[in-house]
């Protein structure tokens, strides 16, 4: 599932955005937590946000963010900080950092197991605690934040409980309620 913020789709009342999500796609698979987690994956589309080379090489790389192999036991991903990609263009409002998504973090409580990740807006808006998702700014911070759940098991196995508690927030039903509910205020 996904928060979107682009002003297309999504309706503005009492200065504050009506966040919608959508659902994630259908060959996410649940994962089995492990711990100490040892399959340490990003999900990073098509790789254009991060330098593949320049992470350990026990990091795996899922670069389609559609799918993923159900045997990974953390999700990580660090954000280079962009306001403009030439490369994508300034039509790709998603590149701009308050235009983000939290899809990241809803596959990671779909699928069960803790999430890494640079924060966003998007995320910061549905955080509830620190077992959310823990959260990074730099390739040494995510080293920090990794070793953090090898080292402390009693974190892990909190921010799995809290990845299934999640995860039932996000269902289909709720999804069609929210569109149903931006389509009602039209």
């Amino acid at each position: 599932m996904y928060i979107s913020y682009h002003s297309s789709i999504i309706a503005r009342t009492n200065n504050k955005w009506k966040h919608v999500m959508y659902p994630l796609p259908v060959d996410i698979k649940k994962c089995t937590p492990q711990w100490p987690p040892t399959n340490i994956t990003c999900v990073a589309p098509g790789l254009k946000t991060i330098d593949r080379c320049s992470y350990p090489e026990h990091y795996k790389f899922i670069d389609d963010s559609y799918s993923n192999t159900g045997e990974e036991h953390v999700f990580f991903h660090v954000r280079k900080k962009i306001t403009f990609n030439e490369q994508i263009g300034v039509r790709s409002l998603l590149k701009f950092p308050s235009h983000k998504t939290a899809n990241r973090l809803y596959m990671s409580w779909s699928v069960g197991i803790p999430g890494v990740f640079t924060d966003n807006t998007a995320m910061q808006h549905i955080r509830h605690s620190v077992y959310d998702y823990l959260t990074v700014d730099s390739k040494h911070t995510l080293e920090e934040q990794i070793q953090s759940l090898v080292d402390n098991e009693q974190l892990y196995w909190k921010m799995v409980d809290v990845c299934n508690k999640r995860s039932t927030e996000n269902i289909h039903d709720v999804i069609a309620r929210q569109w149903t509910g931006v389509f009602d205020c039209l």
